[in-house]
């Protein structure tokens, strides 16, 4: 993800930012930058799936945490549903 533009500020001896960063600096913050997203990755990898799965089973909607919801047009989706009313974890349609 950083690679192109550790590359280019590898090569350069400074830039001319406003804040004066020299390319050292710059390949410091990328660091650090790949470091915290080294440790996002590992938390999402181990914690629970934080979704709720909706299926469309004809009248109504089955909820994954034993919930039922009418939509009378689209999907949660079309109607601008991010998070289920009922348990607050964010909405995954499965078929």
């Amino acid at each position: 993800m950083f690679t192109k533009l550790k590359k280019k500020i590898g090569n350069a001896v400074q830039f001319d930012t406003m804040s004066g960063a020299t390319a050292e600096e710059l390949l410091d913050t990328i660091s650090k930058l790949e470091q915290n997203q080294k440790v996002r990755d590992h938390i999402d990898s181990v914690l629970p799936d934080e979704t709720c799965e909706w299926k469309d089973v004809g009248e109504y909607w089955q909820t994954g945490c034993d919930g039922a919801f009418c939509i009378e047009n689209g999907t949660p989706k079309n109607n601008e549903m991010e998070y289920c009313p009922y348990c607050g974890k964010e909405i995954k349609v499965i078929k």
